[in-house]
């Protein structure tokens, strides 16, 4: 059988960058993270004092304490360790730009080279498809939207008007909407998906566990 190719993109998800060794976390501690330590530039502004803050899809929570121009002052509550390449979610990410500049690259990249998909992270109102849609309109490579935010779901009848296929990732959309509202969004996200002939995908992290025991937990 064919072995599919799928390029996934990054997206407009916030991460950390540039420490030189992960930050030890303690319930109550607090920890400071400057400009040098997002990759996107103006994500102080997107935040707010006294606000939660989520890290690493969900698995880590902040309050935020203290908003400087270059800086923010975060209160742990949760243990851990924050690390470099970790997903930041503040409460609102309506200031984001839908695509970074190296969406833009990577879009450029699949209509050049022989893939079969990419992967369209963080899609939050059916506007943000028909943008995809117009970049690789003519190109071999087919979209593959990721349903993964709030937003997409609340416009999630008009998102399944425009699509064939959809990717369900639980790791981010925890982050946005909470554990414990996943099991019922994800059936309704596929039942309505599949009433409309749309074809889904789950991404559910099923290995992630290995990276400390020897076998995989049931995601």
């Amino acid at each position: 059988d064919q072995v599919h190719i799928l390029v996934d993109m990054p997206g407009n998800k916030v991460r950390t960058t540039c420490f030189s060794e992960s930050i030890p976390l303690k319930i109550g501690k607090l920890i400071e993270l400057d400009a040098r330590n997002v990759d996107y530039a103006r994500f102080f502004e997107m935040l707010a004092e006294g606000e939660e803050l989520l890290a690493n899809d969900g698995l880590i929570r902040f309050e935020v304490v203290k908003i400087i121009p270059t800086k923010v002052v975060l209160r742990c509550k949760t243990d851990g360790e924050l690390g470099n390449n970790k997903g930041l979610h503040p409460n609102s990410t309506h200031s984001l730009p839908f695509l970074f500049e190296k969406d833009h690259n990577i879009l450029d990249l699949v209509k050049r080279i022989d893939v079969n998909y990419v992967g369209v992270s963080f899609v939050r109102k059916p506007d943000e498809i028909k943008i995809v849609q117009k970049i690789l309109d003519g190109a071999k490579v087919r979209p593959l939207f990721k349903i993964e935010t709030k937003e997409a779901v609340k416009d999630l009848d008009q998102i399944l008007g425009l699509v064939d296929q959809i990717l369900i990732d639980r790791g981010d959309l925890c982050a946005d909407i909470g554990y414990v509202n996943i099991p019922h969004t994800q059936a309704v996200i596929m039942k309505k998906a599949l009433e409309r002939g749309v074809k889904v995908g789950l991404a559910t992290q099923f290995l992630h566990s290995m990276l400390t025991r020897d076998v995989p937990l049931i995601a």
